[in-house]
């Protein structure tokens, strides 16, 4: 991937996922203008991620983003937040988050609540390497975001290989923040419509926002619309 940028207005958004890269270039008006997919056969081979990220020739970019999928993440209170302890906080939830992690956070005043997540500091620091403004994210934050500018209730199920994460709104609060895995598509459809039960979701004005990994062939919502009034299918 190689731009030759002069404008600093430009940004750059990176997205790590379990099976690659993807790369986002926007100009000022945040118009996408470039993107590219690096497929990765293992995202903790660190020799692999820093061949990829010699091939970025992009410079004079304002801001990049990096946008982290991990499984390692947890939301809590803000009222039990204490960053010195947020390796700790995040432990609690994942036993098996290690020292080779590093532990991000970012507050959600609107939600009253405090994201957790952690990643390899090794991948983390090559970018860094590349980017020394690097923001780190996670892959929920432009959903977080989004969302409370809507009162609507919404659940968004983000679809991943062998795995799925739910993002559940309701009355402008989230209520749960959770990732399962799954064999086949019947899995899904469980979960979701038992979803809609725990919560009290209403199937008439409840929104099913599905985000679907690129490339990836699953198709649930061809049995949930004859349950639910309002989906909407999207890629990432």
């Amino acid at each position: 991937m190689s731009y030759n940028i002069v404008d600093n207005e430009y940004s750059l958004s990176i997205r790590v996922r379990s099976d690659g890269f993807s790369f986002f270039v926007y100009d000022n008006s945040k118009k996408l203008i470039s993107s590219e997919n690096k497929p990765i056969q293992d995202i903790a081979d660190i020799n692999q991620v820093e061949q990829i990220i010699k091939q970025l020739t992009i410079s004079s970019i304002n801001n990049v983003d990096l946008i982290i999928e991990s499984d390692l993440y947890t939301l809590i209170p803000i009222k039990l937040f204490d960053i010195e302890k947020q390796f700790e906080l995040l432990k609690l939830q994942h036993p098996d988050i290690t020292k080779e992690d590093e532990v991000f956070h970012t507050v959600y005043n609107v939600y009253n609540c405090v994201l957790l997540f952690a990643f390899n500091t090794q991948i983390i620091q090559s970018f860094r390497n590349k980017f020394p403004s690097l923001s780190v994210l996670h892959s929920f934050h432009s959903y977080l975001e989004k969302v409370q500018l809507n009162y609507q209730d919404k659940i968004i199920l983000i679809l991943r290989p062998s795995k799925f994460d739910i993002l559940i709104f309701k009355s402008n609060k989230i209520h749960l923040a959770n990732s399962f895995s799954y064999q086949t598509e019947e899995d899904i459809i469980y979960y979701i419509l038992r979803m809609f039960q725990l919560f009290s979701l209403d199937y008439e004005n409840t929104v099913l926002d599905i985000k679907k990994h690129y490339g990836l062939i699953l198709s649930p919502e061809s049995m949930l619309k004859d349950y639910i009034k309002n989906i909407s299918i999207s890629n990432l």
